[in-house]
């Protein structure tokens, strides 16, 4: 942070904050009246009465509390955040205020975890015991419930339709999951299948491939449309019409946008990109983006695909990211040390 985490706040300090200069900026109120045009973040122009926020915008909030080990991905239920711990087979719920309670196991190796408005639910991606080539539905208080999706699935990402549950599966599958379970198979989808998200709007599925550089359209019913793309492409999500992602491996750490009209591309390459991009979330008006990196840090983007801000962690290895659009936090979990952490606003 610029501004000291104390209020003993100097004409110097919101001058940094701020990032204005010149004489006119030499007053308290000149450095506001440059506020509208200064380089930061634009929700907070102009809050002349409301020091705390320069102080407080950026701040970092680090919990004690383990989750499970490798924690793949997370998911907000409305009050609580979860992680998919891939290493240990189970499930993390995280308080608002850091607590964690564990449960598990779920099926082997969850990748990916959702929220359907009631349960938490993860794609089982591992072979072998407990429960492989599975979804698990999990309750509020930590019920498991654990279903098959057939042999050699290996469902890597997971989006929720409104209704059912949707898997990317690794060999070439896509699988719809009901709420009480029932699963419904389509094959030949692509390649080797490793993310999914859902086109609230249009109502389609997005799939990217691993084994092939495209993006894959699919309707509920089935019906697929294939568009290239320069590069694979990892962990989507849906944005106000367009599917976002990660770009591998010819161009790493980069980001893609891709037009849900008709599957063009922009891909963001600048040195601003930063390296070892892993995961992305959306607060509702900017694109966030961890960086598995030692020290770690957390990267917030427009949507214009420019760098707005970049908050350097101190955590190892910040990997999944997820938006509490209650409370406006970011939470992130420091992949190597299992240790969750926000960023926000108090």
């Amino acid at each position: 942070m610029a501004v000291p985490d104390n209020y003993l706040y100097t004409l110097s300090c919101v001058r940094t904050e701020l990032q204005v200069s010149g004489t006119t900026a030499n007053s308290l109120s000149g450095v506001f009246a440059c506020a509208p045009n200064a380089s930061y973040d634009s929700s907070y122009k102009g809050s002349e009465n409301c020091l705390r926020n320069f102080r407080n915008y950026d701040l970092i909030v680090d919990y004690s509390n383990q989750v499970g080990t490798l924690p793949y991905t997370m998911a907000f239920d409305g009050t609580n955040m979860w992680t998919a711990n891939s290493n240990t087979c189970d499930v993390s719920k995280i308080t608002p205020t850091g607590v964690v309670t564990t449960y598990g196991p779920t099926g082997k190796s969850p990748k990916s975890i959702t929220f359907d408005g009631a349960n938490m639910w993860t794609a089982n991606s591992g072979s072998g015991t407990p429960s492989a080539c599975t979804v698990t539905k999990i309750t509020s208080g930590g019920t498991l419930t654990t279903y098959s999706l057939g042999t050699n699935s290996s469902p890597q990402g997971m989006t929720f339709d409104g209704t059912n549950m949707w898997t990317a599966n690794f060999i070439n599958t896509v699988s719809k999951i009901t709420p009480s379970g029932a699963v419904t198979k389509f094959t030949s989808v692509g390649s080797s299948l490793i993310s999914i998200a859902f086109d609230t709007v249009n109502k389609n599925l997005w799939i990217s491939d691993d084994g092939v550089p495209q993006m894959i359209k699919m309707t509920t019913g089935g019906t697929k449309t294939c568009y290239s793309l320069p590069s694979i492409v990892d962990n989507i999500i849906y944005v106000n019409g367009y599917i976002w992602g990660i770009s591998t491996p010819s161009a790493p750490n980069k980001l893609i946008r891709v037009d849900v009209s008709d599957g063009t591309w922009t891909r963001y390459t600048g040195s601003t990109m930063g390296t070892c991009l892993s995961h992305l979330a959306y607060d509702g008006t900017y694109i966030w983006a961890t960086h598995r990196v030692n020290p770690g840090c957390v990267s917030k983007f427009s949507t214009s695909g420019d760098l707005v801000s970049r908050f350097v962690t101190g955590g190892c290895c910040p990997a999944p990211i997820a938006f509490n659009n209650v409370n406006g936090w970011m939470w992130y979990i420091n992949y190597n040390t299992q240790l969750p952490a926000k960023i926000g606003a108090v």
